[in-house]
């Protein structure tokens, strides 16, 4: 499931303009020829019954990612660390 983390937090750090912290922090789902599967335990657990009602088979499991991002900036470096795993991500 790295492509699919790899995707959303591109997704949530162009076009949702969110930080390297706020990507990284993204409850995860991810789907691959298969169920859609849902982080357990978090907010989007919520959208089980719209994605059903769609026709979607949803699993929802632990969906630990470990992804720490630092995004280049013309003032230097941001980093942002996944809260689902130890460690941290420091910029300039």
């Amino acid at each position: 499931v790295i492509i699919p983390y790899v995707v959303e937090s591109l997704i949530a750090l162009i076009d949702g303009r969110m930080t390297p912290q706020q990507a990284a922090a993204l409850p995860h789902h991810a789907n691959m020829n298969g169920p859609t599967i849902l982080e357990a335990n978090t907010p989007i657990v919520a959208l089980q019954p719209a994605l059903e009602a769609m026709g979607h088979t949803i699993r929802v499991a632990p969906l630990e990612s470990g992804l720490h991002i630092i995004e280049k900036t013309r003032y230097g470096y941001i980093g942002g660390a996944d809260v689902r795993r130890p460690g941290n991500v420091r910029g300039d």
